[in-house]
């Protein structure tokens, strides 16, 4: 697949995603490739991508982020969350039960039970916002994003699934994922994956003007400060030829 075909590629799975509630499963992402079959590397860079255009993808977890990374909350936003969580305690107690009979009329597009699910994950957003904070975003854009994704996901519910209550916060927890990647585009666009073939290209001319001769695969991958792997996943979805060291 040339650059030309791959970008072609990359709009249509975009376009596809956007049409799906911008939310997409990595197996499908795989798929949608499948008759040039993506490298692991490859494949976790389309995701990256994706994620830069808000498109949540489950099943897609990103390298050097870990728990004990997550920013404190600031004095605004633990303010904030604090005033949600009243408002939200004052809606009409859940009853035994009631959860799991919503969620099963739900499945089965019962439209007059969504109001009423949707108060009911009122808390669990503002928890999950403050599971996800980061100084990039604030904690209401969060819950805001975290309540769209809430609706979204009542309306999208398979009646043949059992377990609805972790596929809603699942679902929940990769829409403020994406949102949050939209928000840090501009400080990691070496995520973008347009911009990451650019870049390769730009170095790859830069060194062989430099060196005044053809490029080996290990220069350009010290030259670049990244690993040979990720130089070859990169290489590919370009169409670029950059030859091994003999």
């Amino acid at each position: 697949m040339n650059q030309q075909e791959f970008q072609k590629k990359l709009q249509e799975i975009l376009a596809l995603a956007r049409s799906r509630d911008s939310y997409m499963k990595k197996e499908e992402i795989q798929d949608f490739f499948r008759e040039e079959p993506l490298e692991p590397e490859q494949l976790d860079l389309i995701c990256g991508y994706l994620l830069s255009q808000k498109i949540a993808v489950e099943g897609f977890e990103e390298t050097g982020h870990s728990p004990e990374e997550r920013s404190a909350l600031s004095p605004e936003d633990e303010k904030f969350l604090r005033r949600y969580r009243e408002e939200a305690a004052r809606i009409p107690a859940e009853k035994e039960g009631e959860r799991q009979e919503l969620l099963r009329l739900a499945a089965q597009k019962e439209d007059a039970v969504f109001e009423r699910l949707s108060e009911l994950y009122l808390l669990p957003v503002a928890d999950l916002a403050e599971e996800m904070y980061c100084r990039e975003v604030s904690a209401a854009d969060l819950v805001q994003e975290g309540n769209l994704h809430v609706m979204l996901a009542l309306r999208d519910l398979p009646a043949e699934e059992k377990d609805l209550q972790n596929r809603i916060l699942s679902r929940v927890r990769e829409g403020m994922r994406a949102f949050i990647e939209q928000q840090k585009d501009q400080q990691c666009a070496d995520r973008k994956m347009v911009s990451r073939v650019d870049e390769l290209k730009e170095n790859i001319s830069a060194l062989k003007e430099k060196l005044g001769r053809k490029v080996y695969l290990d220069e350009l991958a010290d030259y670049m400060k990244i690993s040979q792997e990720e130089v070859e996943a990169v290489l590919k979805l370009a169409g670029e030829d950059v030859p091994k060291e003999e």
